[in-house]
């Protein structure tokens, strides 16, 4: 939604206008496809990932499960793309930076994991070995069009509100006491410790990876 009167007078008379930069929208555009054709073949054939992903990934609720967060991702570099306003999708750029350096990481922890031969392998290190760096460099550059004002009519989440998700985000990532084995037991990380799926650990390390991101 356009907003008028004061809030435009304050953007224009600080020279910020709130657009997204050409480049944001260039390298959002890129990303898109990317994410499209992993959601594809992830969600859309999950028992092939052998001979279609850049690592083979089992049980195929697994694959369905991480193609689901790429279509996630796809709407949002949409969004980054052809929306009209920097402050309506500054927000989503950190994390998607953040869980992007994490996979970044995961990627050459199991590097062995992955089946190196596929084209598709070449993507998927092409994109977590270079858009941690796009994306921030694009946020750096365009957070200086942000005049700090919302819309006439958006939504301001109270503070007290915002503390409430960032100590559940601080609890989530507690470390609990170690085991036997020396393995740290996290409180809210029942999804990872009792898993039914018998999820690979490149997906383990990337869920962690991420959550330990988001808490912080």
């Amino acid at each position: 939604m356009e907003s008028t009167g004061r809030v435009d007078n304050v953007r224009e008379k600080s020279g910020r206008d709130d657009r997204v930069l050409p480049e944001t929208r260039w390298l959002s555009a890129i990303i898109i496809p990317f994410l499209v054709v992993a959601f594809g073949i992830l969600y859309l054939l999950p028992d092939h990932t052998q001979e279609l992903f850049a690592w083979t990934i089992r049980p195929r609720m697994t694959p369905m499960m991480l193609g689901a967060a790429y279509i996630g991702g796809a709407y949002f570099f949409v969004c980054a793309a052809t929306f009209a306003r920097w402050h309506w999708v500054k927000v989503g750029f950190l994390p998607v930076t953040t869980f992007a350096t994490f996979m970044g990481i995961a990627t050459l922890l199991h590097w062995n994991s992955f089946n190196h031969s596929h084209i598709t392998f070449f993507a998927w290190a092409i994109l977590y070995f270079t858009t941690p760096f796009l994306l921030l460099g694009a946020w750096l550059r365009n957070r200086n069009t942000d005049p700090g004002t919302p819309d006439a009519h958006d939504f301001i989440v109270p503070r007290s509100v915002r503390f409430v998700i960032g100590m559940i985000g601080l609890i989530e990532v507690t470390p609990g006491e170690k085991d036997g084995h020396n393995n740290s037991r996290y409180s809210d990380h029942l999804a990872l410790q009792c898993d039914p799926y018998r999820t690979p650990p490149l997906v383990k390390r990337a869920a962690e990876f991420t959550n330990h991101s988001a808490g912080k």
